[in-house]
């Protein structure tokens, strides 16, 4: 199953996920979010994590996050959740397009050695895995949490000749994929999808 099938609606997805977090972000961005089934929501603002709704009990650092969604991948507990920040309007960074091509993105990939990726569900972008489990769990199981920079430089530059619209930026930290897809049938709108990549392998510097 592509990712660029995946079309649920993202309560099909359970809070916590089926799966523990894909990985542990090499770094964080402003707008990312963190948290556990039943219990609080994190938001990330001017380098700290602050509670949603802020009721001024305090804040999380990037490192005691990072703790958390690591102790949750080695322990395999599904209740820690991590959701990467959406893009504005226009993608951030370094802009690429069917005509531009993608030169140079795989040198920009091989910065990290593992890279999570995300798509856009209704208002939500979550983990492809846990998309994959609400069609097929046994399939699910069968996917890397993290891809090689190999991979996700041939998904990238797969979509981008195949779909006439596609636009590619990169901003330095996170790769993000657009493109608009055809309805399911001739009376749905067509869709536009969105793909975040997050680096999760440590860095190796420019």
């Amino acid at each position: 199953m592509a990712a660029a099938d995946l079309t649920v609606p993202p309560q099909s997805v359970p809070a916590g996920g089926f799966f523990p977090p894909p990985g542990v972000p090499a770094q964080f961005s402003d707008g990312d979010r963190y948290g556990w089934t039943n219990a609080d929501l994190w938001r990330r603002h001017a380098d700290d994590w602050h509670p949603v709704p802020d009721d001024g009990s305090g804040w999380l650092t990037d490192d005691q996050v990072s703790r958390a969604l690591r102790y949750a991948r080695e322990t395999w507990n599904h209740s820690y959740w991590f959701e990467p920040a959406a893009p504005g309007a226009r993608l951030p960074g370094m802009q690429m397009t069917r005509r531009t091509g993608v030169q140079g993105l795989d040198h920009h990939l091989r910065r990290c050695s593992a890279w999570a990726q995300f798509v856009r569900s209704g208002d939500r972008l979550l983990p492809v895995r846990d998309l994959v489990a609400v069609h097929d769990e046994d399939l699910a199981y069968g996917l890397a949490a993290t891809l090689t920079p190999d991979t996700v430089f041939d998904i990238v530059s797969t979509v981008i000749e195949e779909q006439e619209r596609a636009r590619v930026a990169y901003d330095g930290e996170r790769l993000y994929l657009e493109y608009v897809r055809a309805g399911e049938t001739p009376e749905d709108p067509p869709a536009t999808c969105l793909h975040v990549f997050v680096p999760c392998g440590p860095s190796k510097g420019a």
